[in-house]
């Protein structure tokens, strides 16, 4: 009886993840048909990354291929900074150059995490998780990483690692069609 009780315990806390998985992608896709504003589009991206994903921390960089470097567009979770990181420098560095997800137990354990952000603000970083964010084509335009999952001693999970993937991709899609909208409109007034 003991292990029955478990078992539902277990499909109620699954499927009340699920749920909230639902409301926050149902919210976002509404987001990106009810404004053009990047910013307050970006910022609420972030802002359900961070509450789904039980982390401290968000911040979506953008990549200027002709520099070579990731620049922070909005952050989430302490002060507002620009952060400017040359392309394959740190985990978000390493996802933009191989367009791959990384998914980091403790940071200061991996090589490629760099200390620099953190002995310049106090912050201490423990789990990381950044995605590439590839547009329509398949080019990776940016990151999304998230720092220090709040309830879990281990770090971000297989499925944190999926939803991001989903919302990083969310997060292109409003990207792109921002950037096309003023193309437009700068045509237009040309």
């Amino acid at each position: 009886m003991r292990e029955l009780e478990a078992r539902v315990q277990r499909l109620e806390t699954k499927l009340a993840r699920s749920e909230k998985t639902v409301r926050a992608l149902r919210d976002v896709g509404l987001a990106l048909g009810s404004t053009l504003d990047l910013d307050q589009i970006l910022e609420l991206i972030l802002g359900k990354i961070s509450e789904l994903l039980d982390a401290d921390r968000a911040t979506l960089y953008l990549l200027d291929e002709h520099r070579g470097m990731l620049m922070s567009r909005v952050m989430l979770g302490g002060e507002v900074q620009s952060i400017d990181l040359p392309v394959g420098q740190g985990i978000a560095g390493y996802v933009a150059k191989y367009g791959k997800t990384a998914r980091v137990r403790d940071a200061y354990e991996d090589p490629r995490f760099s200390r620099t952000w953190d002995e310049l603000t106090g912050y201490r970083t423990r789990s990381i998780l950044a995605a590439p964010m590839r547009n329509h084509v398949g080019r990776t335009i940016g990151v999304v990483q998230v720092l220090n999952k709040k309830k879990r001693k281990n770090g971000f999970s297989k499925h944190d690692e999926e939803l991001l993937s989903a919302l990083s991709t969310q997060a292109a899609i409003s990207i792109d069609n921002s950037r096309l909208f003023l193309s437009v409109i700068q045509k237009n007034m040309q």
